[in-house]
């Protein structure tokens, strides 16, 4: 079995079954598979760079840093840009008869006006892969992402944002998320929004994560790039790796 810890992912557990019974599962059962991987407790620190480049603007370089900690139906992650924008990620797996995951996105401090990863084109619930808890509204015929097979959802979230989804039909992991206003748009394939995918992967420590999440919009592009990596199995009660922001200066 490999495991995967990544940015997009948080964590998902590729499981070497054949790759007919995963055809012949319905969307149902291989949405809830990629939602609720078979995983345990894992953690990670992520250090790196987030570029973006507007059509006909000028490069824009900044540091990013994810801290994760995984344990069995929770999630609780930390994301800084810049060291002065950062939100606490949270998200639990229901203990109800209706099932489901609560998702929460907190500021670290009072929201900026300006949101920096905002007008970057990344949503901290990416990170989580929020977007695979959306309403399933349909299966789209398979494709191909870097020649490897995936099976291809529309997803709609009950606030309008939909997605097509591109999942690993072998390993229930996705590799390329498209965004759309509405579930119509991404039947039709149409005004597309911005896209996600995963560029490259890493191994250390036996774990995999995304070294690179590439992000583009119609007329601009956003990289991250994970130049460090800590990741680990942690003991029960470990503390999460979280950091501080840098104080604002006073004017």
């Amino acid at each position: 079995m490999k495991r995967l810890i990544t940015a997009l992912a948080i964590l998902s557990a590729a499981v070497f079954c054949g790759a007919a019974e995963k055809s012949e599962l319905s969307a149902e059962a291989f949405l809830d598979r990629a939602r609720y991987p078979r995983t345990g407790r894992s953690m990670a620190a992520l250090d790196g760079i987030m570029q973006y480049k507007k059509q006909g603007g000028t490069m824009e370089s900044v540091p990013i840093y994810l801290g994760l900690l995984i344990e069995p139906g929770k999630t609780r992650g930390q994301l800084i840009l810049n060291e002065d924008e950062g939100y606490w990620i949270d998200q639990l797996l229901r203990q109800s008869a209706a099932g489901g995951v609560t998702i929460a996105v907190r500021p670290m401090r009072t929201r900026p006006e300006q949101s920096r990863l905002l007008r970057y084109g990344l949503n901290p619930t990416d990170l989580t892969m929020g977007f695979l808890h959306y309403d399933l509204v349909k299966e789209l015929p398979p494709g191909r992402i870097k020649g490897l097979p995936c099976r291809i959802l529309v997803l709609a979230s009950k606030g309008g944002e939909a997605v097509r989804v591109y999942i690993l039909r072998d390993y229930y992991f996705p590799l390329k998320v498209e965004f759309f206003a509405d579930a119509a748009s991404a039947e039709k394939n149409q005004n597309l929004l911005r896209t996600l995918e995963i560029g490259s992967f890493r191994k250390k420590n036996d774990l995999y994560y995304a070294e690179v999440i590439n992000l583009h919009g119609p007329d601009w592009r956003s990289r991250v790039t994970f130049h460090q990596a800590e990741l680990s199995v942690p003991p029960v009660g470990v503390l999460p790796p979280f950091r501080g922001m840098k104080e604002k200066i006073s004017r």
